[in-house]
């Protein structure tokens, strides 16, 4: 009997990989990070880089093809050494992914969207800072 528990060669390869990049370039600023509240650039040019930033976009459009276990083993490894950065790899797999959809992308990047990020995500002062760029006529909440 199998193991049904046990991850394929690929996805433990990227596992693996992930897991490099992590230790390296994310768990040495992880406190930095948390401490400073900003968006951690490095962290994101670093996984954008490697292809473990949105490893869900299908290779026709650029991205790596990954699967939803490997979008879930990128998001787990990054989450191990700064949970905060996580979020990075995490919130791109909100967005269209599937190539169903990748032709709808500019359905899903509206300004009422980005309202609503701005709303749920953000903190205080980023959101009088963003709102007030936005346009009011524009606004739906």
């Amino acid at each position: 009997m199998d193991d049904v528990y046990r991850l394929p060669e690929e996805h433990r390869e990227l596992q693996q990989a992930v897991r490099g990049l992590a230790m390296d370039k994310i768990a040495p600023r992880a406190a930095e990070i948390d401490e400073k509240g900003e968006f951690p650039w490095d962290v994101y040019e670093a996984l954008a880089a490697s292809g473990f930033h949105a490893i869900h976009i299908p290779e026709e459009y650029g991205g790596s093809g990954g699967d939803n276990l490997a979008s879930c083993i990128v998001i787990e490894e990054v989450a191990r050494v700064c949970g905060s950065s996580s979020l990075i790899p995490a919130v791109n797999k909100l967005g269209p992914g599937h190539a169903e959809q990748a032709h709808r992308v500019d359905e899903y990047v509206t300004l009422e969207n980005v309202h609503r990020a701005a709303v749920l995500f953000a903190r205080i002062a980023e959101r009088r800072v963003w709102l007030k760029r936005l346009p009011d006529a524009e606004r739906s909440w």
